[in-house]
């Protein structure tokens, strides 16, 4: 299969799926069901081993595992922020607030789309939260980053960038994207703590991850060509060098937390490879080959877990949502169809939708995908 442009990112996917819902239903307000997130369970402990022997066992999400979301975007411990009514609001114990007020769009979608700016779900990085607004309908299209800390929740949102593609995030930092006139990208990093912003690197970039709190990482390439891994080391101000182990792949998307590393590659014949790599894993663990896409975003490596889609060859939209935990090497195949998944304070989060309801969202603890063995 010749290659082609990424559709959509998982987070266009995840606010489609919103959309959807909104259009499709009236949702019931100030109702906010009880879903117990656990916490973030320890990384494995690192060693120079082996990568563990790989399987794929079915650990199918239960029906009664989902509950209709009303409008909830993101929760962590006390905290819950709704997105309804064109407006991102925040509500922790009995005090709350709106963090964001969407001004309609000039021009709204004739299919039915209301004109809400708000076009991503909030996203946690430590004490931050982190969300986009858009001036135009169309995935893809220059966004405006905002920070919001929920320690003082009364300040509000902090303007980060008024013009950003790709961002990533891990605690106070953040590295995002924007195009210049040249038709090169820029990397930019924000220390929100700190109120601070650096640009690393302007050329043919495209997708930049933080691998720890003192190195960025991202691919490079141009159009249809080759990609590779670059990278710098904050602190010392030096490039990073990629590992010969995966240092050769042509690294389509990336993903990263710690020293885990996800990469989706294209391969001479034109299909697609998911691999796993950790310090001492040699060329790592290949988890997928598909001639159809996988779904990668920068996001979705959470210390040993691994989360991706893969497109079915069918091409009948559905996907098949999996799971790999680093330390088991087992790979869970929870679901399939249409859906969005997330992680957040140690659950995976997996919301469905369709146009005859509301958002139904399941909170998979992650250590349901810890006991099982190859």
């Amino acid at each position: 299969m010749a290659a082609s442009p990424r559709p959509l990112t998982r987070t266009a996917l995840g606010c489609l799926v919103a959309c959807i819902a909104l259009a499709g239903c009236s949702l019931p307000q100030n109702r906010f069901p009880l879903v117990d997130l656990p916490g973030k369970p320890p990384t494995a402990e690192l060693s120079a081993a082996a990568p563990p022997q790989t399987c794929l066992v079915d650990l199918t999400v239960p029906a009664e595992d989902f509950l209709p979301d009303a409008g909830v975007v993101l929760r962590h411990g006390d905290l819950t922020i709704t997105h309804a009514d064109r407006r991102l609001s925040w509500h922790i114990g009995e005090d709350s607030g709106d963090l964001y007020v969407s001004p309609p769009l000039e021009t709204p979608d004739p299919d039915g789309w209301d004109g809400d700016r708000i076009n991503s779900t909030p996203q946690l990085s430590g004490d931050w939260v982190l969300f986009t607004t858009a001036d135009t309908l169309w995935a893809g299209a220059d966004q405006q980053l905002y920070g919001w800390n929920m320690r003082t929740p009364s300040t509000p949102p902090v303007l980060i960038a008024s013009s950003v593609g790709l961002f990533d995030a891990r605690g106070p930092l953040v590295v995002w994207t924007t195009g210049t006139a040249a038709d090169d990208i820029t990397i930019t990093l924000t220390d929100l703590q700190n109120s601070t912003t650096r640009r690393l690197v302007t050329g043919a970039v495209i997708s930049p991850v933080l691998l720890d709190d003192d190195t960025v990482v991202w691919n490079a390439g141009r159009g249809d060509g080759p990609r590779w891994l670059a990278g710098i080391e904050l602190a010392a101000g030096g490039d990073w060098k990629p590992p010969s182990e995966i240092g050769a792949l042509d690294a389509w998307e990336i993903a990263a937390d710690g020293e885990t590393f996800a990469i989706v590659s294209r391969d001479p014949d034109h299909t697609y490879s998911l691999r796993v790599w950790r310090p001492g894993w040699g060329e790592g663990v290949l988890l997928h080959s598909a001639e159809q896409w996988i779904w990668l975003d920068s996001d979705d490596v959470d210390g040993d877990f691994v989360s991706y889609s893969v497109s079915r060859p069918d091409g009948d939209g559905e996907d098949e949502y999996l799971i790999f935990n680093a330390a088991t090497g087992v790979a869970h195949r929870y679901h399939n169809g249409w859906g969005w998944a997330r992680f957040q304070d140690g659950a995976l989060l997996l919301s469905v939708a369709d146009l005859r309801g509301p958002v139904q969202t399941a909170a998979i603890d992650l250590t349901r995908f810890t006991s099982a063995t190859c």
